[in-house]
């Protein structure tokens, strides 16, 4: 029991602290998104100061045995960054992803802040810093 109060007093002490260096993106959702379905992801404006001028975005195409092929989009000043499958956009003071469908393989988002990707997978989170992956 004192193992796991622990691990909720590091949990909160992590959340309170958040920068860019170490960002924190949340995936809600089911292991296939379908065309009906939509996923939100949220990055938290207050825990990350950014705007979409600060954001790149990756997509992966990913069978498990291949090599996957990217598609990469420059930061923008827009408040709107379509890609063939989501959009990023601000919403209420949120960088928002959204998920509009997920059609034969698993896909892949990796977006960029600063020096720290964050890779949101249908099946997976996963930081990568300085060429390091850590699972989640």
């Amino acid at each position: 029991m004192k193992r796991f109060f622990a691990f909720i007093a590091a949990a909160i002490a992590l959340s309170s602290c958040i920068k860019v260096g170490d960002t924190y993106l949340r995936f809600d959702g089911p292991s296939k998104v379908s065309a009906e379905e939509q996923v939100l992801t949220y990055i938290p404006k207050h825990q990350v100061e950014m705007s979409l001028q600060d954001v790149r975005w990756e997509i992966y195409d990913t069978p498990p045995d291949q090599v996957p092929s990217s598609g990469v989009n420059e930061p923008t000043d827009s408040d709107k960054i379509s890609g063939e499958w989501f959009t990023v956009c601000l919403k209420d003071g949120n960088v928002v992803v959204e998920l509009d469908k997920n059609e034969g393989y698993r896909r892949n988002l990796i977006i960029e802040i600063s020096e720290t990707f964050t890779k949101i997978g249908t099946t997976e989170i996963c930081i990568q810093q300085e060429g390091k992956a850590y699972e989640e």
